[in-house]
């Protein structure tokens, strides 16, 4: 028997195997026709006594589910709408919870959002210990809480810390990792291939499926004795208040600094879930993501959520092969060095300085370590020291300094230059690139004279390193001269960085302007300082203006792209989604008018903008 995305079929000893496949999408999400075909599964499998157990498995075996459809959530109008949504799946993963027929997880492969939420609600969690496999909570990074039953159940089956850093923090939990808390019951390790591993997860699962409905196999969830007494006292009112939720505030508070209610909202969903009655902590959670789902910030943040989707993919590529590159000895080398190894490619990393050099492998080495402790040692084969300047071999050159090496670079290579350097007039083969590597942001700057296939070799590397791109001119001046001007008007320089983190900059723009090279000179004059409130408003609106005029140029691409370029690269307020967001929720006759009040000149997209508000 099949719906669309769901096939249910009874493979032996009355274990009924529900496999999900969206074949319309690389992974699976769960929006209303995959939960409908999940319902119309457990339908089938409630009103057939030949059946005693089941399994849940995907049919994508890179993909167990990748959570919920967003789509769905961005055409709700209200919070009651997106409140009922949280309801309905809180229903029906209830009904999989409450059936006496054990239902076992076996999850291989992306397990996010309500993926988690579903197999929270099976019966045991099977997980394949491989690098595709993560279990993760991201709906803090949208603005959001865990809607389907996550808040409530979670902190009852792992400790309640545990739980709390999957939800405020969104990170990705490996297997091992989740075996340990207590999310996962048993873990399948890798075998020779990705089909005959995902073939034995089904068969294991299918076996402990069986295990559990004859009662051969009993579920063991529990800690060692002391653990569980800690566990135990840290979700009495007393503990959880006092010292787990409070220490979880004052985290929050340190990162968020108040600009994001979701955070908050799950600490109370958390509180709920442990102190009220069942049917209370799910009703607050629900209408906890209803609210949620309505915030600016809920809005901002899924609009850069799929501005990223766009950024992820090579856009301006051609799928070339890069097999070696060569990295000029700087600052930044080590960790360039180190997102290129682990992709398979060849890096030369090259220098003057054999002391520099030697910190440099160092520290790609440490890097590599922590991040691949079972591989490192061949991803380390592939890094070539060279003492000098031997790039004949290198597609691609990562230049600190051109002209000490422009003779030796490759003339089929690409020189990949700093986003302030000097415009080399001999070579169309070079292009500017301002890497954000911890954010795994990367911004193409073509010169006048680059040629396309210097570009698309460039985004080809950007590509396997898996970063986002964006590609176009762009630089944050404005911002940048706007922050020099306020020092120069009597603000101090400690109080336009303390002011701008505060209003949400993720640096000190006076900080990042001096980076940047721009020259700061203190007022001497006695006259009044701009005031407190108008410091970030005068530096959110020169952001803006640029912004918005480069979009209108063609210098970037589209509003989404200016988006995540401003976000990840330059700092801009996450909670507002990047300069063109800001316009949307702010408003242009707002901004306008706040311009107009500073002395700042809009313009004329915004104020054609305002017109029409």
């Amino acid at each position: 028997m099949a719906g669309k995305s769901v096939s249910v079929s009874i493979v032996r000893d009355d274990v009924c195997v529900v496999r999900v496949n969206d074949v319309a999408s690389k992974v699976n999400a769960l929006g209303k026709s995959l939960s409908d075909d999940l319902r119309w599964a457990f339908d089938q499998i409630e009103n057939d006594d030949s059946v005693h157990s089941v399994v849940l498995i995907s049919g994508k075996p890179d993909c167990f589910f990748a959570g919920a459809d967003i789509s769905m959530l961005q055409k709700t109008n209200s919070i009651e709408e997106a409140t009922e949504i949280s309801r309905d799946a809180q229903t029906y993963f209830e009904r999989i919870e409450q059936s006496k027929k054990p239902v076992v997880a076996a999850i291989m492969g992306t397990c996010m959002g309500a993926g988690v939420e579903i197999a929270l609600a099976c019966h045991f969690r099977i997980a394949v210990n491989n690098a595709a496999t993560v279990l993760s909570l991201p709906e803090v990074k949208l603005g959001l809480l865990p809607g389907a039953g996550g808040t409530q159940r979670l902190p009852k089956l792992v400790a309640v810390g545990d739980a709390l850093d999957m939800m405020l923090t969104g990170r990705n939990v490996k297997p091992k990792r989740a075996k340990q808390m207590g999310l996962v019951d048993l873990l399948v390790e890798e075998h020779l291939g990705t089909k005959e591993t995902h073939d034995y997860l089904e068969e294991l699962a299918v076996e402990v499926a069986k295990g559990l409905s004859n009662g051969e196999i009993k579920v063991k969830r529990s800690k060692p004795f002391f653990q569980e007494i800690i566990n135990s006292l840290l979700r009495t009112k007393p503990a959880l208040e006092h010292i787990v939720l409070k220490r979880a505030k004052e985290s929050v508070d340190c990162v968020s600094a108040g600009h994001f209610p979701a955070p908050y909202e799950i600490l109370e969903a958390v509180k709920n879930g442990l102190l009220m009655d069942r049917e209370n902590g799910f009703q607050k959670e629900a209408e906890a993501f209803g609210r949620l789902s309505q915030t600016l910030q809920c809005k901002a943040l899924i609009g850069l959520f799929m501005g990223q989707t766009a950024c992820k993919k090579n856009r301006y590529g051609s799928k070339q092969k890069i097999s070696r590159i060569a990295i000029q000895l700087a600052d930044d080398s080590s960790d360039l060095a180190a997102i290129t190894l682990d992709k398979g490619i060849q890096v030369e990393l090259f220098g003057e300085d054999k002391h520099a050099l030697e910190k440099a492998k160092a520290a790609i080495v440490d890097r590599l370590k922590r991040r691949h402790p079972t591989e490192f040692a061949t991803f380390m084969e592939r890094l070539i020291i060279v003492d000098g300047c031997d790039l004949s071999e290198s597609q691609i050159v990562f230049c600190h300094n051109y002209e000490q090496i422009e003779e030796y670079i490759p003339s089929n290579a690409v020189a990949v230059l700093r986003p302030r350097s000097d415009i080399p007039g001999n070579t169309d083969r070079a292009v500017r690139l301002r890497y954000h590597i911890k954010n795994q942001m990367a911004q193409i700057i073509p010169l006048p004279q680059t040629n396309k296939e210097a570009i698309e070799l460039v985004a080809d590397l950007l590509a396997a390193q898996k970063v986002m791109v964006v590609k176009g001119r762009f630089d944050a001046n404005g911002l940048y001269k706007e922050a020099v001007k306020l020092v120069s008007e009597g603000v101090s320089p400690k109080d336009v960085d303390a002011f701008s983190k505060a209003y949400g900059f993720s640096s000190g723009v006076l900080s990042d302007a001096m980076k940047e090279g721009f020259a700061v000179e203190q007022s001497t004059s006695s006259g009044n300082a701009p005031s407190v409130e108008d410091v970030p408003m005068r530096l959110m609106c020169a952001f803006v203006n640029e912004a918005i005029l480069c979009v209108e140029n063609g210098d970037i691409e589209s509003t989404s792209d200016m988006d995540m370029l401003s976000v990840a690269a330059f700092g801009f307020p996450a909670h507002w989604g990047g300069p063109c967001r800001f316009v949307d929720l702010y408003g242009a006759a707002k901004i306008v008018a706040d311009m107009e009040r500073l002395g700042m000149t809009p313009c004329g997209v915004l104020e054609e903008s305002a017109r029409f508000q």
